[in-house]
């Protein structure tokens, strides 16, 4: 039992070696609040359709900076 699964795992470590990400992800987001600073961030939507209108409000993202930065 035990030598299938360190086949099982051999095989499994083999293929993810070989596995490649995609290139960098370019986002519009900023910087790191830095220590001791606060990044409030808040959004509201609306998706129009011929039939509904849907709204999302409010989308929040709150950060606080812990570290030296």
């Amino acid at each position: 039992m035990s030598y299938c699964f360190c086949i099982v795992v051999f095989l499994l470590l083999l293929t993810a070696e070989l596995t490649l990400a995609g290139p960098p992800l370019l986002a519009d987001d900023t910087d790191t609040p830095g220590d001791k600073h606060w990044e409030i961030n808040a959004a509201f939507t609306i998706e129009k359709r011929q039939t509904e209108l849907t709204y999302e409000a409010p989308i929040l993202d709150i950060n606080y900076g812990i570290g030296v930065i």
